[in-house]
């Protein structure tokens, strides 16, 4: 393991998120990110907030007829705890916030409350219980487990663990009939951007935003490679929770656990349309079935949030 706690593969590589990455830095990484999101008019692209660095414009990718998701509209995001005067300024100003959906358990949420911006609607939405997680233990609820003993289990697939998860976000009763209320509120949403979030703006936050691209009609491997651009993005806050467990005495199994629990894996993401096709052999059943979305409520869904791409205007010299 590096000095600075990221591991390193045996050909020099540091491991971080749980991917290889050569050792270029964060500025030839946000180039590389930069360049591929500007053959999308800048879509997925983040907004630039001091307090919740995963936060993102779904707008600009090419949604169901052609069309495009529109900016300003739709914004995935990590929790609002730290949120500056200005980072509000910026979401209410200049995004027109309307409107924010919280993925976290109560327990959540109390620990880590959102920064309230004026004029703005909260509304609390559970994804998952506590137990769900896996973060506390069935016999004493009130009794939490770490992360760091979690994955000191040596009977723990991080990997496994996590598909789990996310294959719970589409199975549990619970879970879908929240997913289906965040919905109700989309097609409510007539006007400015609404912004959901959970903790670090990963996983059922990645699972809204993949659920709502693949019902605008965005192509799955767009959708995959939205949720990938996390792993930019929570990169810093992986790395001082990957220096901390080393500073315990977290060995390399534990290290390597805690980074696959925290980055965004395509597997991951996969076992949601994966579990969604098995039971309803397409997403189309499912949104019908599910989440409230037969095809006119799927047209006016569309209709609230794609437009035609803007026309370039060509000027003769």
């Amino acid at each position: 393991m590096a000095e600075n706690g990221k591991m390193e593969t045996r050909d020099g590589r540091e491991m971080e998120n749980g991917e290889g990455r050569d050792r270029r830095g964060d500025a030839a990484a946000r180039v590389d990110i930069d360049r591929i999101l500007t053959r999308e008019l800048g879509a997925g692209s983040r907004i630039p907030l001091e307090g919740a660095p995963n936060t993102r414009d779904l707008g600009g990718y090419r949604g169901a007829g052609g069309r495009m998701v529109k900016r300003h509209r739709l914004i995935r995001s990590g929790a609002l705890f730290g949120l500056s005067r200005e980072d509000a300024r910026i979401l209410r100003e200049e995004y027109g916030l309307a409107a924010v959906v919280d993925f976290r358990t109560r327990a959540e949420a109390e620990e880590r409350p959102d920064t309230q911006v004026e004029g703005v609607s909260y509304v609390s939405l559970p994804v998952l219980r506590e137990a769900q997680l896996g973060m506390t233990h069935e016999e004493n609820p009130d009794r939490k487990i770490s992360l760091m003993e979690l994955v000191q289990d040596e009977s723990t697939d991080a990997v496994g663990f996590m598909q789990k998860i996310y294959e719970a976000l589409v199975h549990d009763a619970h879970a879908l009939s929240q997913y289906r209320e965040f919905f109700q509120i989309l097609l409510r949403q007539k006007e400015g951007a609404v912004l959901w979030h959970c903790s670090a703006g990963k996983d059922r936050a990645g699972t809204a935003a993949a659920l709502v691209l693949e019902a605008l009609g965005v192509e799955r491997e767009v959708i995959y490679r939205d949720y990938m651009l996390t792993n930019l993005y929570v990169r810093e806050r992986l790395a001082q929770m990957l220096g901390r467990a080393a500073s315990q005495g977290a060995d390399e199994r534990a290290l390597t656990g805690i980074a696959v629990m925290n980055c965004a894996k395509r597997e991951f993401l996969e076992s949601v349309f994966g579990a969604i096709e098995a039971d309803y052999g397409d997403t189309g059943r499912f949104f019908q079935a599910k989440m409230g979305l037969g095809p006119a409520e799927l047209e006016n869904l569309r209709e609230n949030y794609l437009a035609p791409f803007p026309q370039k205007r060509v000027v003769l010299q």
